[in-house]
């Protein structure tokens, strides 16, 4: 097993979409990309069940997907990867699967990638008692996914300007903006932007975060009240921190 580990929205969900889309026509392995967070999620085996069932229009039980799985990794032929995004150890199904795709029980032809934050990683590799590492801890390599490094930073800044779009000098002292979600979220709008369709124009970024982001997180939010509710005492807390004069 790989960790791919990192903080949340670092870019560990890219990585494996990038895992999936290099190696698809790869002749030694494929990737089943398996979403482990979110409502709908009941465990790995159910999920790949789910999608076995949908693709082969035929009911997949998550026995059957276990059963078939031991064989496979003991088979030989091509291996398969599966690259897990958003496990939790909060799901006690996710994590139950994962430990058991840990065990001797499968061979070495099922692979696991799994993203998870860096603030779960220990809840996952350790036991309760933290004094031991568990079967995942055990077989599993990490690879840290951090904030983009100086030369990732500038192949950002070259897509950027092979799509027209620029920054204000300076841009490359801001720190905020070596977070990859931030600079996507910065440039979400230039597509419906009726000037940026001028191929003759070339879109400046200021080189720091401004009012704008503001106005795009209420867009993307405006259909969730739940989440706007749980961003909105985010930013309560946030202030009152500010405010406070009690500590240095």
């Amino acid at each position: 097993a790989v960790i791919v580990e990192g903080p949340p929205l670092v870019g560990k969900s890219n990585v494996l979409r990038e895992l999936a889309i290099t190696t698809d026509h790869s002749d030694d392995l494929v990737v089943l990309f398996i979403e482990a967070d979110g409502d709908a999620a009941h465990g790995v085996f159910q999920q790949i069940a789910n999608i076995l069932a949908a693709t082969l229009s035929w009911p997949v039980s998550r026995d059957e997907v276990r059963t078939w799985l031991q064989r496979v990794s003991n088979s030989g032929g091509p291996a398969l990867i599966l690259a897990i995004d958003g496990a939790s150890p909060d799901k006690d199904d996710v994590r139950r699967d994962i430990e058991e795709l840990s065990s001797s029980a499968y061979g070495k032809n099922v692979r696991m990638v799994i993203a998870l934050d860096d603030t779960i990683v220990r809840r996952l590799t350790l036991s309760a008692s933290g004094r031991k590492a568990t079967a995942l801890g055990r077989t599993a390599v990490t690879v840290e996914v951090s904030a983009l490094n100086d030369a990732e930073f500038e192949a950002a800044l070259q897509m950027l300007w092979d799509h027209r779009c620029s920054f204000v000098p300076g841009v490359r002292a801001a720190a905020e903006l070596r977070a990859p979600w931030i600079l996507r979220a910065m440039v979400a709008g230039l597509s419906s932007d009726p000037e940026y369709r001028n191929e003759n124009l070339t879109a400046v970024l200021p080189p720091m975060l401004g009012l704008n982001l503001i106005d795009h997180a209420r867009d993307r939010l405006e259909e969730n009240p739940e989440l706007r509710r749980k961003v909105r005492e985010v930013a309560r807390a946030v202030l009152a921190d500010s405010t406070d004069t009690t500590r240095p």
